[in-house]
Order: C-alpha cells, then structure tokens, then sequence
C-alpha cells in the first residue's frame, strides 16, 4: 500500500513563485519516501523540490512558516555536499536569487530557522 506524501499548503504557491522566477522545478514527493538518503536510516529526508537556474542546482524544503525540518531532513541538509535551504514564503523565494554566497550557507548557518 503506498501513501501520498503530504504537502505543506504553502508548496503550490511556492512552487509557481519559483517557475515565475526562472527556476526549473522538480517535485520530488513521488520519489521522497522511496529513497534511502540518509545512510544507517530508513527512507525519508529527502526535500521537497530540487531547482535549477543558471549553473545552479538547490534541494528545497518547503516548510510553512514557525515549523521545523525532521531529523532526516536536518541530517540530509548536514550530508549534502550542496545547498539544501528551507523555504516558507515568497519572499524566501526572492532570496533565493540575491546572493550565490548567502544561499551556499544558509544550512549550516547559527541561527538560520530550520
């Protein structure tokens, strides 16, 4: 039996911002929970969506706004040898274009929401 993977409420509305933006989006909910990404767990903690612009390539997780990664996300952000961000709104969205450097800490930065 397989069980549709849930989606924060804001993803639609992210997801069209980032298209609209310039960014190819990838949703990765069909595949997510297939996935062994975290190596000694279970499947999971795979993000949300992987977009690409330019030369750029970026996990995205999307979150709705005062709530936090799961542990295998957080893991899978802390493994990933690029850039995983978390996303909650439009605006993060407009941030995504603003700094190459910005986005290439935003992971592992003290006290950057998770």
């Amino acid at each position: 039996m397989t069980h549709a993977r849930r989606r924060d409420g804001n993803q639609s509305e992210i997801v069209e911002t980032l298209r609209k933006l310039g960014w190819y989006v990838i949703d990765l909910a069909g595949v997510a929970e297939l996935v062994h990404c975290v190596p000694g767990a279970g499947p999971g903690g795979l993000p949300d969506l992987l977009i690409s612009k330019d030369d750029r390539i970026v996990f995205v997780e999307v979150k709705r706004p005062g709530e936090k990664r799961s542990l295998l996300q957080g893991r899978f952000a802390d493994l990933w040898p690029g850039d995983v961000v978390v996303v909650r709104s439009v605006e993060d969205c407009l941030a995504l274009g603003e700094s190459r450097y910005i986005i290439g800490i935003i992971a592992s930065w003290p006290g950057w929401p998770e």
